[in-house]
This record gives C-alpha cells, sequence and structure tokens, in this order.
C-alpha cells in the first residue's frame, strides 16, 4: 500500500486506462467527500457506479479501475483520518502542481469540489442545512466553487502574482472547509 496517493497525472492516466468517466481531481474530490461523510461504498460495483459506467466496461477495465480506485479510496481514507486526528493539518485535495497554467489549477479546483460535493451527497450530506455554523458555511463556499471551469485566457491576464495568490488562498480555503465540515460530520450528535 503506497504511503500516499498517485500525483494527478498518474491517477488521471490510471483514470483513463480504466474507462473512467471522471477526471483525477474529480475522482478524488468524490473519494474525499465519501470518507468526510463516512459513507465509503460497501462494494466495487458501489464505487464505480459514481466514477464510470461500469455496463459497458470491460471486465478487465473493471479490475483495473476497482483496484486503482479502492487503493485510493484506502489511502484518503487513512489519510484523513490521520490527517484531522493528528496535530497538523495533512490533507490536500489532488490538484494540479503549482507550475501548471493557472486556468488548468482553477478547472481542477472546480472539479474537485463538484467531486467532493458528490461524495458527501451519496452520505446524506449535501446541504448546508445538514450542517451548522461554519460547517454550512463552508460546504455553500465549496458548492460555489464548483462552478468554476477553464476559460481560454483573454488580451491582458494582469498580475500573475496576483492571481496565483488568489487560488492559493481558495484552495487553502477549501482545505479548511473540507476539515470543518469533516469534523462536524464526525462529531458525535447531542
Amino acid at each position: 500500500m503506497p504511503d500516499r496517493p498517485p500525483d494527478l497525472a498518474q491517477l488521471a492516466r490510471r483514470l483513463a486506462e480504466g474507462e473512467a468517466q471522471v477526471g483525477a481531481a474529480e475522482a478524488h474530490g468524490i473519494l474525499s467527500g465519501l470518507v468526510c461523510a463516512d459513507a465509503v461504498p460497501q462494494s466495487l460495483d458501489a464505487l464505480l457506479e459514481l466514477l464510470a459506467e461500469p455496463q459497458r466496461m470491460s471486465d478487465r477495465n473493471k479490475k483495473s479501475l476497482g483496484e486503482t480506485l479502492l487503493a485510493l479510496l484506502q489511502d484518503i481514507h487513512r489519510g484523513l483520518g490521520e490527517g484531522f486526528t493528528e496535530e497538523g493539518f495533512h490533507f490536500a485535495p489532488l490538484l494540479a502542481d503549482d507550475d501548471a497554467p493557472i486556468a488548468g489549477r482553477a478547472a481542477a479546483l472546480g472539479a474537485w469540489c463538484r467531486g467532493f460535493v458528490l461524495g458527501l451527497s451519496r452520505g446524506g450530506l449535501d446541504q448546508p442545512g445538514k450542517l451548522s455554523g461554519d460547517g454550512a458555511e463552508a460546504l455553500r463556499d465549496i458548492m460555489a466553487i464548483c462552478g468554476v471551469r477553464e476559460e481560454p485566457a483573454s488580451g491582458d491576464s494582469g498580475d500573475q502574482t496576483e492571481t496565483d495568490l488568489a487560488y492559493e488562498e481558495l484552495r487553502e480555503h477549501v482545505k479548511i472547509g473540507v476539515q470543518l465540515i469533516f469534523d462536524q460530520a464526525r462529531r458525535p450528535q447531542t
């Protein structure tokens, strides 16, 4: 079992080989949302339903994709459990590298957030009203980020440093939001 999930390019390649219908960032978001909602699928078929059209896949691709996703799900589950309970915060969405174009990084963050909301939805936590205070606000923010798509560059892109800083702040906001949602979802109800 690897210590951490594969990088974005490696996961994208493995998902494509397995005929998944979602990209790597979105798949990582889905799996992270499932773990936060404590709704880890009990079967490979249930997991594949979220990421592919298993009825149209060959048995070989189901097996290949399933092994990839199950290993990643286990890594994410372990990482969330350790990352949120240890001192410090070790969770991070699986996104494009910092040297990738900003439009691609932003699109990957939007896809990750869409996947995260889908994963939460499967676990019954898809409505901000099911969380309280900061957790509900974090979910609303993540839902708003779902709309980010890659747009072609046009004209003057402005100050790249400012754009990069804004992206980093948004990515950090998502990380903190995920922690708030995870904490509320796992907190015993009083």
